[in-house]
């Protein structure tokens, strides 16, 4: 799921470091994400999709993991940020912003 480390974020953006999360596993979970959400699903080109599969299939168990969501993919981006991740996480949130601002037209104001 591309906002398992959403509790990660949350605690970073309140001044905690790796008290709670070992940073070789969240590491291990940006590779992942970055890897079968964002770059496996549409070539990095439309943020990252809820939910794939282990062996790189989308999963369909619900609606919404097959959904890119604007928010995740911007935490995802964010949290990238955070972990000195720069470039993956300018490709997962310009993925986004292409979609919804260039491509869909859905402008979020």
């Amino acid at each position: 799921m591309s906002d398992q480390l959403a509790g990660f974020w949350y605690l970073r953006l309140s001044g905690h470091k790796y008290e709670d999360f070992q940073k070789e596993r969240v590491d291990s979970v940006l590779d992942t994400i970055f890897k079968s959400n964002v770059m496996a699903f549409g070539n990095g080109k439309l943020g990252a999709v809820n939910g794939m599969t282990k062996s790189g299939e989308l999963e369909i168990v619900s609606m919404q993991s097959e959904e890119i969501w604007t928010g995740i993919t911007y935490g995802l981006s964010s949290t990238m940020m955070m972990e000195d991740r720069r470039k993956e996480a300018f490709l997962t949130a310009e993925g986004i912003y292409n979609t919804c601002f260039n491509e869909a037209g859905l402008a979020f104001q």
